[in-house]
């Protein structure tokens, strides 16, 4: 028998880690402010998913912070 892991994954943990800390909101702030036509565009802080990293992607990764990973 074949068991595949279950893997959690948390909005805003931008960095791989299983938090959202500190460390992410930094990834999340280099960010901030480019559109899907930005030369470092990068869907993954586009947590809105309105091809714009701005104050919308930043309250849900807000509503997110301090979360873990379940060990």
């Amino acid at each position: 028998m074949h068991v595949n892991p279950v893997v959690e994954v948390l909005t805003g943990d931008f960095d791989g880690d299983l938090s959202v800390a500190f460390a992410d909101f930094f990834l999340f702030a280099d960010h901030f402010g480019e559109t899907s036509s930005s030369p470092d565009w990068s869907p993954l802080f586009d947590l809105a998913a309105n091809s714009t990293i701005d104050f919308e992607d930043f309250f849900i990764f807000a509503d997110h912070f301090g979360e873990k990973a379940a060990p």
